[in-house]
């Protein structure tokens, strides 16, 4: 995604209620130059690309996928664990490209439950 509003989503069935993690498996060729935050007018330090997060809907923050390496027919597996909190059943869990958040390519989501302690 590199277009501001482009969005995709992944529909997750939790078997009940609660916290989960979710593998994000990834490529970012995102240009620095372009995702960095300015102080004073300086361009002080780079951002990774990062997409807006949705869990049924309700905005949920960002989420930040470090740059991979640039590919050439084959996808780097960058990846990326977020915790989200899901209903018991189907889920949508969407992700929106903002303006100047940079380029990602969403390859797969994997979804396991939040271990214990």
């Amino acid at each position: 995604m590199n277009q501001s509003g482009a969005s995709t989503a992944f529909s997750v069935q939790a078997p009940s209620a609660g916290e989960y993690r979710l593998l994000l498996h990834y490529t970012s060729t995102a240009n620095p130059e372009n995702t960095s935050i300015d102080l004073n007018g300086t361009r002080d330090w780079p951002l990774p690309a990062h997409l807006g997060l949705r869990v049924g809907g309700a905005d949920r923050g960002a989420v930040y996928f470090p740059r991979t390496a640039p590919h050439d027919g084959a996808f780097p597996d960058g990846r990326v664990s977020i915790p989200v909190t899901l209903e018991a059943g189907t889920n949508t869990v969407s992700f929106v490209h903002r303006e100047g958040s940079g380029q990602v390519e969403l390859d797969r989501a994997e979804l396991s439950a939040t271990p214990r302690i």
